[in-house]
């Protein structure tokens, strides 16, 4: 599956790409060092995933991962932040991306979200979810998640219930009988009514709202 690499830093972008291209079944089908670069890149090569960095001095990160997430047919976004700020990553996270790891961490974090990310799956460094996730509970007015996720179907919502569980289309449609692209089109209609920009923030709202039935 094509992955399009865009780092400011070439040498950075470099060892990513060969980290990548060692993974079997996923290959990096470009390089890009700024966000106009990055975006005919995409229209050229029309990759599954971006690994992209959250500091292109060109333009705003947050703006090109809302806008290639929202793309048809949408592009997953691994972003790597400069640091393990829970706050940035939950604004990356709402802005679309699926995934988001530091530059601080391993590059095994990379490689394990961009794999996650081509199999339609969201990721977050094992040491970091539980900080992002109350980050993003705390940082939205009480209640909202819960008016959104009345507005799901009941399929939309066994959907959203086997994503938030962390499995892929292919797990969803086998355990429900339906087709893969059932599921995706699902995925999208839910997505389209929490008005969210990834299944990452979805899933976020489907834990908090599991969080408050069982405080109360």
């Amino acid at each position: 599956m094509g992955v399009l690499v865009v780092h400011h830093h070439r040498l950075y972008a470099d060892a990513v790409a060969r980290r990548i291209n060692g993974e079997p079944e996923v290959r990096v089908a470009g390089i890009a060092s700024t966000g106009a670069a990055a975006s005919t890149a995409i229209e050229v090569l029309d990759p599954r995933v971006v690994v992209l960095d959250m500091e292109l001095r060109d333009v705003s990160s947050l703006e090109l991962t809302a806008r290639w997430s929202a793309r048809v047919p949408p592009v997953a976004v691994a972003a790597i932040l400069g640091s393990d700020d829970r706050a940035a990553m939950v604004r990356a996270i709402r802005a679309g991306a699926s995934g988001v790891t530091s530059k601080h961490g391993p590059m095994a974090d990379l490689v394990s979200a961009v794999k996650a990310l081509v199999l339609g799956q969201c990721w977050i460094p094992t040491r970091l979810q539980a900080g992002v996730v109350t980050e993003m509970r705390l940082s939205r007015p009480p209640n909202v998640f819960d008016e959104k996720l009345a507005r799901l179907t009941v399929r939309e919502r066994e959907i959203l219930d086997r994503m938030a569980a962390g499995h892929d289309r292919a797990a969803i449609a086998d355990d429900l009988g339906i087709s893969v692209n059932t599921v995706r089109t699902h995925a999208q209609n839910l997505l389209s009514k929490l008005n969210v920009h990834s299944t990452l923030e979805a899933a976020s709202m489907a834990h908090r709202a599991t969080m408050r039935r069982v405080a109360t």
